[in-house]
């Protein structure tokens, strides 16, 4: 016959055996703050484990846009790039979602259009915002493309209102509100 250990109870300093989960005393639960909360540890758990999943999903494979910046800034050919106008690939989305990513997503595109804001990201510090659309007035839908630091000249010499020309990779249409791409070229 094994004797039972004893420990003392943190609450009351009783003498109690090791193997009680709760002091016959006080009544202090002396389980591990883990198994006295098992549901918020489960949720803990899994959201530990969502976030390590999309963290290494996001590691191992290039994003779109990784992939059109990286293996497109050589290997594009004059032939390969898209020539169209901001009315052409705002309608063309609008119209057809699916039929815009077919024509435009992850392509580099020599856009026409009219600047219709130019800001900082809103999302990425060190980053510009290029608003490009039509001569509408209001217009839902605009093409916003996104230019590091070193387009900061360039886009200090324009305003809104000017026709420009750009060479952008297209990443397609966000939340039905823009057309998303990454700045290469101000013609």
């Amino acid at each position: 016959m094994e004797k039972d250990t004893t420990k003392k109870c943190p609450q009351c300093q009783s003498e109690i055996s090791e193997k009680a989960k709760k002091c016959p005393k006080c009544q202090t639960d002396l389980r591990s703050w883990f198994r006295r909360h098992i549901i918020l540890t489960t949720i803990g758990v899994l959201f530990l484990i969502v976030v390590i999943g999309g963290m290494m999903s996001e590691d191992s494979s290039p994003s779109d846009s990784e992939s059109i910046s990286e293996n497109n800034q050589t290997d594009i050919k004059e032939e390969d790039i898209i020539k169209a106008s901001a009315e052409e690939v705002l309608n063309t989305f609008n119209d057809n979602e699916v039929k815009g990513n077919n024509l435009y997503k992850n392509k580099r595109i020599e856009l026409t259009g009219i600047v219709k804001e130019i800001s900082h990201s809103d999302f990425i510090e060190e980053s510009y915002s290029l608003s490009i659309g039509t001569d509408e007035d209001f217009e839902f839908t605009t093409i916003r493309i996104s230019a590091d630091m070193d387009f900061e000249d360039e886009l200090m010499e324009l305003n809104k209102e000017d026709h420009i020309t750009v060479l952008f990779d297209c990443e397609g249409l966000v939340s039905n509100l823009y057309v998303e791409g990454d700045l290469v070229e101000i013609k």
